[in-house]
């Protein structure tokens, strides 16, 4: 199996998981008073929260990209990198409206293991656009496309 292709499927794969996992906590108020008044939280995924369907849509464009890799043997590391740039944008400005958001904030606590899977399939995707040689004539062919 080319390295390339199976990076960038393990990469797009990352993200989507990461995109459907959970993304934060939210508060339910008000709070019942048959469990003693404590705070009830329910988590909420990033396809809940709008930015997971972006990154999702990116990161199957990833998995697809490497898929194409590994059928055809050509790579589009440009599209590789906007995929990535693009997931990196998402979930920063996610995270921006999040912290800095005002009144509307509706997470509780830190990001959840959701945002980081997410962000690390980027770095992985990213990673394979940047740092992998494409082989061309006299490349080295333990890295062929």
């Amino acid at each position: 199996m080319n390295r390339a292709a199976a990076i960038l499927i393990a990469g797009g794969i990352l993200v989507v998981l990461g995109s459907f996992s959970d993304w934060g906590a939210c508060a339910q108020e008000p709070c019942d008073p048959e469990l003693l008044g404590l705070m009830h939280l329910y988590e909420r995924s990033g396809i809940d929260m709008g930015w997971g369907i972006l990154t999702a849509a990116l990161g199957a464009a990833a998995l697809l990209l490497g898929i194409n890799t590994l059928r055809s043997h050509r790579r589009r590391p440009l599209f590789e990198g906007l995929a990535a740039v693009g997931i990196f944008l998402a979930v920063g400005v996610h995270l921006y409206l999040e912290t800095y958001g005002g009144p509307a904030n509706r997470l509780i606590g830190p990001p959840h293991i959701g945002v980081y899977m997410t962000v690390m399939g980027a770095v992985v995707v990213l990673g394979a656009s940047l740092f992998l040689p494409r082989a061309g004539p006299g490349g080295d062919p333990r890295w062929r496309e």
